[in-house]
């Protein structure tokens, strides 16, 4: 008797976290679907897909923290949209801007909340890069930009509240003081090459992927940051080698959709489930290549995918061993 009570507790244990899932993937694909035919609607065309990243950014931060984390982070997207989208026009003031903004996403780290806000930089990576070429560079557009960023991070931060009351997502442990400064250091660095490069090579949403790379590889302890950049780099040549098959042997766009949607949700579920990261990236890869690549060119598109990962991730290891060199990053015996 006393077994078969364990075995329906188990069993209820299991559906209750199958159901939490569900409806965390659920939440993660409205917030980046919703903004995109209402922004469209408004006359905004692509900026829609970046409102709906700054949307999943807050629903992130709430289930890793909570309301008042997903509410930091909307605040946090709509002052650097502005900022970012005004400083488009000239390299190295969007550099400095977004330094300014790896600052402020390394200094979470002291309370462990780097992973939480880990979507805010990634939002913001593609503005001065690529949305602000859509807005123009005036005040109204940015403003416009600044705003919806806003006002979809607390409503997807709300939403996100009403399902989940408390954090779902595994904590991440506080870092030292000293930790955090050659964290903060190589992020600034890495992120002011990356963002100055973008805007001066005029690259587009390949810039965005370029900027968003360091935030994603770089640890704060060095030896997770060349594991994690390993990782990314190989997973996204597994999956521009996936695109590459996907592409000379499917052209019917609603399959083509289909694989996208599979491949997005299994790798937030991976992320949710904290599977290895290499999964991750391999199955991020094709979705996002295909969902922005199926109407013009899936091979192009994940090249430039692969370049724009791949440079990220060279910017990132060589801004880790120039601070690894000069004594600013933590000592290697520290393994906390």
């Amino acid at each position: 008797m006393a077994r078969v009570s364990e075995q329906v507790k188990t069993t209820h244990t299991k559906r209750q976290i199958r159901g939490a899932l569900a409806r965390l993937l659920l939440l993660a694909f409205l917030a980046v679907a919703i903004p995109v035919p209402i922004m469209s609607a408004l006359g905004f065309g692509s900026a829609g897909a970046f409102v709906g990243l700054a949307g999943l950014a807050a629903v992130v931060a709430t289930l890793s923290i909570d309301l008042r984390g997903g509410l930091i982070a909307a605040v946090a997207l709509g002052g650097g949209a502005i900022f970012l989208t005004l400083s488009s026009g000239v390299w190295w003031l969007a550099a400095t801007v977004m330094a300014v903004i790896a600052l402020g996403f390394g200094l979470s780290a002291r309370r462990g909340w780097q992973s939480a806000f880990l979507f805010v930089p990634i939002a913001l990576g593609f503005i001065a890069s690529d949305a602000a070429k859509t807005l123009e560079t005036f005040a109204l557009p940015a403003l416009i930009l600044g705003v919806s960023f806003f006002v979809w991070g607390c409503a997807a931060a709300g939403v996100t509240h009403l399902f989940f009351r408390k954090a779902v997502m595994p904590k991440t442990e506080p870092v030292s003081g000293r930790v955090v400064i050659g964290y903060v250091g190589t992020l600034a660095v890495a992120a002011f090459i990356s963002q100055g490069a973008a805007v001066a090579l005029d690259l587009g949403h390949t810039g965005g992927w370029l900027v968003m790379t360091p935030f994603i590889v770089i640890q704060p302890h060095v030896h997770d940051g060349w594991r994690k950049a390993l990782l990314r780099a190989g997973g996204t040549v597994v999956g521009f080698a996936f695109v590459i098959g996907v592409a000379a042997f499917v052209t019917v766009s609603a399959i083509l959709y289909s694989i996208a949607i599979i491949s997005f949700t299994a790798a937030m579920y991976g992320m949710f489930r904290r599977w290895n990261y290499f999964v991750y990236a391999a199955l991020m890869t094709p979705a996002i290549v295909i969902l922005e690549g199926a109407g013009s060119s899936l091979t192009q598109t994940a090249e430039y995918r692969l370049e724009a990962t791949l440079g990220g991730v060279g910017i990132s290891l060589v801004a880790m061993a120039f601070l690894i060199g000069v004594g600013r990053v933590f000592p290697a015996k520290d393994h906390a």
